[in-house]
């Protein structure tokens, strides 16, 4: 009964204070990847036709979640040796970059290409929200904030195809990932 009402104590002093905005701009990293993860499905078939090279569409989904768990694993154990900040922009940055070439890529070797880097900063930038939950805010509040953050995961995967259907009918694939390069680069710039 004690922990409950310090938690709600606690929960009510970060909502009431600047930390909510701090806490929201860490998930902007989750939203940023789960919407990416799921969004390329529905861009993969007019994707396809453009850049013809149908033997490597299933890799666009597996080299990007490579890239992730890489990054994902190690972003964990670099902020023992750079700043957390640091470390979330060059994140954020890679992301940006990746999908920026995913946008102009001209073939599929080069998107794919782009899908690593993407997954690269993406993953990073989930490893990162969690490490910063840890660092930034109470322990009593973390198992509320973890869950806001797998709620954050869930609209964004239930999202990611929408918005790439959206994108795909109203300009091209193409703007899909454009959005996710202004994305990554908003976030490292806020940084």
């Amino acid at each position: 009964m004690t922990e409950t009402s310090t938690s709600r104590v606690d929960s009510r002093a970060l909502w009431a204070s600047g930390d909510l905005a701090r806490f929201c701009f860490i998930s902007l990293g989750i939203l940023l990847h789960a919407t990416n993860e799921t969004m390329v499905a529905t861009v993969m078939p007019a994707m396809v036709g453009e850049l013809a090279d149908v033997q490597l569409v299933g890799w666009s989904l597996a080299i990007y979640e490579l890239g992730a768990i890489v990054a994902g694993a190690a972003a964990g154990r670099l902020v023992s040796y750079v700043a957390l900040r640091t470390n979330m922009v060059v994140a954020a940055l890679l992301y940006a970059v990746g999908a920026l070439v995913c946008a102009i890529a001209p073939s599929m070797p080069l998107f794919l290409a782009g899908r690593l880097i993407e997954g690269f900063g993406g993953g990073a930038l989930v490893s990162l929200a969690f490490v910063s939950v840890e660092r930034l805010f109470p322990r009593a509040i973390w198992p509320q904030l973890f869950s806001v953050m797998s709620a954050i995961w869930g609209v964004a995967a239930f999202s990611g195809p929408v918005l790439g259907a959206l994108m795909t009918e109203l300009l091209s694939w193409r703007w899909a990932f454009g959005v996710f390069t202004v994305g990554g680069t908003a976030m490292a710039l806020a940084l």
